[in-house]
């Protein structure tokens, strides 16, 4: 039996971390033999199923510990989703080891560590988004060594239909702080449409209640709503409530908020950035802005609170698009890539 190897330097539910969860699970549920090494901790290790091995591990793999592992789990692959723990286990590989390497590529900028990809000993760079992808040619790696294959979410079942959603609507923001994500920008949106109108609600996620988010909302405070960080089973059920969801942020690889609201029946409102424009057409399953511009964001807001009829058929389509980000999709162009989808299990 085939056995496959998910490396992680990190154990927050991040992006790379959530699809790493995705495939693993799917993957053992499939009959192969499948093992995580992450950071002791239970935010990773808590979303992984009974049937995947979970190594834990420091912050930092030594090479006596990427050794031990390989020796207890004899991989035929290891995929691994940060350039630290990819480093780990090249060093293993170039002294002898022997297995199929690959790692995850999810961010749209030149990675400081890509002398690394042009060694033998990697066997391919898996991208998100196209446009993860098309850095890497620029750099004249090796086109046969570059995969893109889209993230995957799990549909989520039973969700309401983009016509019955509470009234006045929501307009939802699901992110942390940090500047790319752009919840400043977001929150200024909001402050501009506020100054126009009051038929809305604003729901953060992720993000608790602070002064200094407080006063960028301005007269849209008293309809603003912080639900901080919240497990992901209350992430969906605010997105199946929301009408319209907004993605502010100023770079993006592939976002799994994004394709959890359009799956939700939300009618997405986004910036066009990384490879979103690779998940959006613009004026038919959503509505694409410029990033850094509140005022054009809070304009496609409000256009769709004018025009529900256009808000539903946005959200409806958008819908139908997510379908096309499936875990089964995902999981056999993994295989593909692997070498393994005619492998006996």
């Amino acid at each position: 039996m085939p056995s496959i190897l998910f490396a992680t330097n990190s154990d927050k539910l991040s992006g790379g971390n959530r699809q790493l969860a995705l495939a693993a699970n799917a993957l053992a549920a499939g009959g192969h033999s499948v093992a995580v090494v992450a950071p002791t901790g239970r935010k990773l290790s808590g979303t992984l199923d009974a049937a995947v091995t979970c190594i834990p591990s420091g912050p930092r793999l030594s090479l006596a510990q990427v050794r031990r592992i390989l020796a207890d789990i004899r991989p035929d692959v290891v995929h691994c989703f940060h350039s630290r723990v990819y480093k780990a286990f090249l060093l293993a590989k170039l002294l002898g080891a022997r297995f199929r390497l690959f790692l995850n590529r999810g961010v749209v900028f030149v990675p400081g560590s890509f002398p690394l990809f042009f060694l033998p000993q990697l066997d391919g760079l898996i991208c998100n988004p196209e446009a993860a992808a098309t850095v890497l040619r620029r750099l004249w790696i090796p086109k046969r060594k570059i995969h893109v294959i889209p993230n995957a979410i799990a549909i989520p079942e039973g969700c309401p239909d983009p016509a019955t959603r509470p009234s006045p609507p929501w307009v939802t923001f699901v992110g942390g702080t940090k500047p790319y994500k752009g919840l400043d920008v977001f929150l200024s949106a909001m402050a501009s449409l506020a100054q126009r109108r009051r038929d809305f609600a604003v729901h953060v996620v992720g993000t608790r209640a602070d002064p200094r988010w407080e006063a960028l909302l301005g007269p849209a405070l008293e309809r603003t709503r912080f639900h901080g960080a919240v497990a992901h089973a209350e992430v969906l059920r605010v997105l199946s409530a929301t009408s319209i969801f907004v993605l502010a942020s100023r770079q993006e690889s592939q976002p799994n908020a994004l394709l959890e609201a359009m799956a939700c029946g939300a009618a997405p409102v986004a910036t066009a950035v990384g490879g979103v424009p690779e998940i959006l057409t613009h004026g038919r399953d959503g509505i694409l802005v410029a990033s850094e511009d509140p005022e054009a964001m809070a304009q496609a807001v409000g256009r769709l609170l004018d025009v529900p009829s256009e808000r539903i058929l946005l959200a409806t389509a958008a819908q139908r698009r997510a379908e096309d980000f499936s875990v089964p999709t995902r999981v056999a162009r993994l295989l593909a890539i692997y070498g393994l989808d005619g492998a006996e299990k």
